[in-house]
Order: C-alpha cells, then structure tokens, then sequence
C-alpha cells in the first residue's frame, strides 16, 4: 500500500469544491478515505495513506503543513511519495530548456517521466520548495 510522505491540511468550505478535492485523491493519487471523516468537515488533511476531515484546525496533525484555502499547494504536498513519480513536482536543473524552475510529472508512464527527468536534471522538490513555489503564485 502507498504511503504518502508529507502530511497536508487544506480549509476548503465549500462543499463541492471539497468532494471534488477529496475524489481527485482518492482516484488519482489512491488515497484512501478514512470511514470517520464526514463530508461536511471543512479541513481536509492527506494524512499517511488516508484522508481526514476535521470540523476544527485545532486537531491538525504536528507537522503537517497547514495550505489555508490554497488547494494547489495542498495538491502538490500531498502527491510527495516514493514509490511513483505521478503528480509531483521537480525542480529543474537545466534552466536553458525548462522556463519554470518547478515543473510537475503528468505523465503516469515511468518510462516516459524518466527520460524527461533525465532530459532536464530534475530531482523532486521539497515541501518548503513547494510551499515557496506556491506562496509566489498568491
């Protein structure tokens, strides 16, 4: 079973907004619901290999990382694992081919996501990396 390496917490009220998020995890990164969250809980947090809700921040996990309303942040930690390299995010060595200085895994072949990352001397980026990336974009 997948254990994912960061732990995450995101507020998301609105509800459907929150569904969406908590489905993406579930289908695309195999993370697996816990049976006592409830939906109506605006906290989402990648814990481990499962998702938790909360209806309150004060019982966030300690060191999780809090995003506040910033799901790509909370995306992008919550896809940090080691056994795939499938939505994380790299940062790129060889600036002269790759504009970005993170850029994020999309293709969910290794073979093909291995030639690139050797292409552009990519190594995966850290949680404060990400958390930087993202607190630039706000």
């Amino acid at each position: 079973m997948t254990k994912f390496n960061q732990w995450a917490v995101v507020h998301v009220p609105d509800k459907d907004s929150r569904k969406e998020l908590m489905k993406w995890m579930s289908e695309v990164l195999g993370y697996i619901e816990d049976k006592y969250s409830k939906q109506t809980n605006e906290y989402v947090c990648a814990a481990g290999k499962g998702i938790v809700t909360f209806r309150s921040l004060c019982v966030c996990p300690p060191g999780a990382i809090f995003c506040g309303t910033n799901i790509p942040m909370f995306k992008a930690l919550a896809a940090i694992r080691e056994d795939s390299d499938y939505m994380q995010w790299f940062v790129c060595q060889r600036t002269e081919y790759c504009p970005k200085s993170l850029i994020q895994c999309t293709i969910p072949s290794i073979t093909g996501w291995y030639h690139l990352r050797w292409y552009y001397l990519c190594r995966k980026a850290t949680p404060d990396e990400i958390v930087e990336h993202f607190k630039e974009k706000e």
